[in-house]
């Protein structure tokens, strides 16, 4: 399945059954046959004139009878059918809204950043500089996987208890990376049976998240380690890694996010996207926070508006009877990592997942790097189809 979601199927409803005219014809008519037979009936003073007529009245009655149950039969038919075809897409509206809610669950997430970029429980000034903000030199691969499994020590120690865990470092990772974080791996007490390593495919983030929600892998976690931290490297520099799972996966961990399946668009977010977006991932409906970079940021605005209608149609419905939610709070990409290059989706990505963690909303965010854009949302975890 992909987003070419189908249109669903026209329902013609039969107009209502209008009565006034057909009384009134009959009554005319009968009158008229009764006025008739009675005219001949003194003119020519023969009983069988009434006789004849009573008959045309029954005739009459009998034939607009007919008339008016071959209407009703028509119109049952009609109402019936256009009922079968409004429940049949509304089925069909269910089953893409399960399958667009779908995604994976975050178990954890471990971040090194520079200090200008700020928690979002922090109430700090956001970064107001559009320069990228810089680490000092990376002392090495042992220090970076430290520093990035520590935090998700316990998680990983529950974890693979009873899933396996495919680790995926950078695509760049050479064989003594490798080697490297094995050795941290061990110095942590978590067991090397448990993982699988995985090569980090030069892919985009949107084929790489479509790949990790096949339900072929229901039974693997994943822990991405990416980063942005090596000499030269342009951009804000930083490192994150993601404890991932399918959410049919027990894991024993609660989860912190939960990142549903990506829509693909384009750099100028089409009205029909927007609207196709908000009709099936119904969980940004109760959207918080909207994060959008320097391209998105333009279309911001027609996204909100989008979600506005969107909930004034499901009012009209009365599938809602809730007061519209308060417009959602714009993030700015680059007031929180500065200016971005390298890592800059992944980067973005781990700052809706912390925003969800901490607020317990959906942020929805708003991405456009080179020929890839995308939106997704990012919920607070739980059950996932709203």
């Amino acid at each position: 399945m992909a987003w070419k979601i189908p249109e669903p199927d026209a329902v013609h409803w039969p107009a209502a059954l209008s009565w006034s005219g057909w009384w009134r014809a009959l009554m005319l008519s009968c009158s008229a046959v009764v006025m008739t037979g009675c005219g001949v009936y003194f003119w020519l003073h023969d009983a069988r004139a009434l006789v004849y007529a009573f008959a045309g009245v029954v005739l009459l009655i009998l034939l607009f009878a007919a008339v008016a149950g071959w209407r009703m039969y028509r119109y049952g038919v009609l109402l019936e059918h256009a009922e079968g075809t409004t429940q049949y897409n509304a089925m069909l509206e269910a089953q893409w809204q399960r399958w667009a809610q779908e995604g994976m669950v975050v178990s954890g997430v471990s971040t090194l950043f520079p200090e200008q970029v700020r928690e979002p429980q922090d109430v700090g000034e956001p970064v107001s500089t559009p320069a990228p903000l810089r680490l000092p030199e990376c002392p090495g691969a042992v220090y970076l996987f430290t520093e990035l499994l520590i935090p998700l020590r316990v998680a990983l120690q529950i974890f693979t208890c009873n899933q396996s865990l495919a680790v995926c470092l950078p695509e760049e990772a050479s064989e003594e990376d490798w080697l490297c974080f094995r050795t941290v791996w061990s110095a942590l007490s978590l067991p090397l049976s448990a993982i699988q390593l995985a090569e980090m495919k030069p892919e985009s983030f949107s084929h790489q998240m479509t790949l990790w929600q096949q339900k072929s892998t229901v039974h693997t976690g994943w822990l991405i380690i990416r980063h942005n931290w090596t000499q030269g490297s342009e951009g804000t520099q930083g490192a994150v890694a993601w404890l991932l799972s399918h959410p049919d996966t027990r894991t024993g961990l609660r989860p912190c996010a939960m990142l549903h399946r990506l829509f693909p668009t384009d750099n100028t977010c089409p009205d029909g996207d927007l609207r196709q977006f908000l009709q099936y991932q119904c969980v940004s409906n109760t959207v918080k926070g909207v994060w959008s970079d320097a391209v998105t940021q333009l279309h911001i605005s027609r996204l909100i508006v989008a979600l506005s209608q969107r909930h004034k149609a499901v009012v009209a419905q009365g599938a809602a009877t809730v007061t519209p939610p308060v417009s959602p709070v714009q993030q700015y990409l680059p007031h929180w990592l500065g200016e971005t290059k390298e890592g800059e989706t992944w980067f973005a990505v781990t700052q809706a997942i912390k925003m969800a963690e901490h607020t317990r909303e959906t942020q929805v965010l708003a991405l456009a790097k080179g020929s890839e854009a995308f939106l997704i949302s990012v919920s607070s975890g739980g059950e996932y189809v709203a």
